[in-house]
């Protein structure tokens, strides 16, 4: 589906978090990869199509003409990526402690028996088990 949408999909096969193929550590180079470019492309947009000037330019009989031909050409759009880094974002853990846990203390009438989860980055466990534990306390 993400290809049908344009989208680049790169395959990892499993691996530990120490592994330079884990998904996380893909991920984070392809991102670098395209910062990279993207500082190019802002080189190329000033240097090199921002030199041509656009507006009021001489003919031979020295009137000003209106030059169509000289406009400012719009550089090509590079691919546009963002990496969230959940593994060491602590906005990973906010976001769970101020969406997921009130939401689940607001859902069950603040009868909160168990909290049962699986982890990956842990940002869930610990906000959403944060907010609950602090409302179990009081």
């Amino acid at each position: 589906f993400l290809k049908r949408l344009g989208c680049g999909v790169v395959v990892v096969q499993n691996c530990s978090i120490s592994n330079p193929g884990h998904y996380v550590n893909v991920a984070r180079r392809v991102w670098e990869w395209l910062q990279v470019e993207r500082r190019y492309d802002d080189y190329y947009a000033e240097n090199v199509v921002g030199g041509e000037k656009s507006g009021v330019g001489s003919n031979s009989s020295g009137r000003g003409t209106s030059s169509s031909s000289s406009q400012r050409r719009t550089p090509p759009k590079l691919i546009q990526a963002a990496f969230m880094n959940q593994f060491e974002n602590l906005a990973n853990v906010q976001s769970h402690y101020f969406t997921t846990g009130p939401e689940i203390h607001s859902q069950l009438n603040g009868n909160v028996d168990a909290f049962v989860m699986s982890a990956g980055t842990g940002g869930t466990l610990v906000g959403t088990g944060g907010y609950l534990k602090e409302k179990w306390w009081r």
